[in-house]
């Protein structure tokens, strides 16, 4: 390995008077890592958090929708119910692109990240509920329980993250103010929108009425806050996602070239499942672009993977991360051991939100039992 590159960012270089010293020590010296580097890993050693992606699409739960308001569940539907004709074929992942669209996206993949974080500043939120009767632990609440209605409905992932989304962009900037009886409303209506935004086979009212909502919210009431959201937003659909932004960038970087087939297909669910968490957490959403959140998301994904991968160094592509998204080394590090601490802590953080756990389990002693 050439190690010329592998240097700390705040390491010195060598003096001309110590240029005579072995390679072995010069290696040594440059390889040292540096202090947050070694915070990071300490966090990784003190417990397994990620791993070996389970199907839980099938799970089913008891619980049923009172009121979002209490602490309780969110609505539970019926995972078996996956809408006509659909099936999972057509969830199509980073690495099931069709040929075509690799070709466009290999040619115009720089001017593609160009735009995306073009309209970072403006899909980014920034305490959207600031305004607003709602604590962020509704929020949180309302974030898990998207996960488990749009899963079990099998849609993609780009579908959570943009009705997540426009839950927050819609608190933001709507001059309504909102309490917690709303929520559950917003929240149905954000993930109406962005189903039939996304998906080739979207939600339909009577699913949504029936199913979702459990005949608590009418059609009608869905259809206008359908309405409040598009104009609160100025019909500004087409942006950026959190999910979006780690995808392209870990398409830039070349990962299904640097590593295994095995290996890419775990970095991907790495990535999937840390975004997702990360959007749990209000304080750090609202104090971070996309751009800077999938910057520390890609890079604890590869830390994860350098253990998997011993020849590969995470340290060594933070520069390439950096250059990519626009983001400082030293941001980087900061925000990557924010969202390792989160996950260490995600069970009592969030005791009574599991369905991160049960739609996308990771567990980093099944993937090296696997691997």
């Amino acid at each position: 390995r050439n190690t010329m590159n592998t240097e700390a960012p705040n390491q010195a270089k060598p003096r001309d008077n110590q240029r005579n010293i072995s390679n072995k020590e010069n290696a040594e010296k440059i390889k040292r890592p540096s202090a947050q580097e070694n915070k990071l890993t300490s966090l990784l050693s003190q417990k397994p958090i990620l791993g070996v992606v389970k199907d839980n699409t099938q799970a089913r739960s008891n619980t049923s929708l009172e009121n979002i308001t209490k602490n309780k569940s969110l609505t539970t539907i019926d995972s078996n119910r996956s809408l006509p004709g659909k099936d999972t074929a057509s969830r199509v992942g980073p690495c099931q692109k069709q040929v075509g669209t690799q070709i466009i996206a290999s040619k115009y993949k720089e001017s593609i990240l160009r735009v995306i974080k073009g309209k970072d500043k403006m899909f980014s939120p920034v305490y959207p509920l600031r305004k607003h009767k709602v604590p962020p632990n509704l929020r949180s609440k309302m974030v898990d329980w998207m996960i488990e209605v749009l899963c079990s409905y099998k849609c993609a992932d780009q579908t959570f993250f943009f009705a997540v989304n426009l839950l927050d962009r819609y608190f933001q900037m709507t001059p309504t103010v909102h309490d917690v009886n709303d929520l559950h409303l917003i929240g149905v209506a954000c993930m109406f929108l962005a189903a039939k935004y996304e998906e080739i086979y979207p939600l339909k009212m009577s699913v949504v009425h029936e199913k979702i909502a459990h005949k608590k919210l009418s059609a009608e009431s869905i259809r206008k806050q359908e309405r409040d959201i598009l104009a609160a937003v100025g019909y500004e659909l087409t942006g950026v996602t959190l999910y979006e932004l780690v995808n392209h960038v870990l398409y830039i970087c070349g990962v299904k070239e640097r590593f295994s087939e095995r290996h890419v297909t775990y970095l991907e669910k790495i990535a999937v499942y840390l975004s997702k968490m990360v959007l749990y957490d209000y304080e750090l959403v609202s104090t971070n672009s996309y751009k800077v959140l999938a910057a520390g998301v890609i890079f604890v994904a590869y830390k994860i993977i350098e253990q998997l991968e011993r020849t590969f160094v995470a340290a060594d592509n933070v520069q390439s991360i950096s250059l990519h998204l626009e983001v400082e080394e030293g941001v980087i590090y900061e925000t990557a051991t924010k969202i390792l601490s989160i996950a260490k802590s995600f069970e009592t953080t969030y005791p009574h939100l599991d369905n991160l756990k049960r739609f996308h389990e990771v567990t980093f002693d099944d993937v090296k039992k696997e691997i």
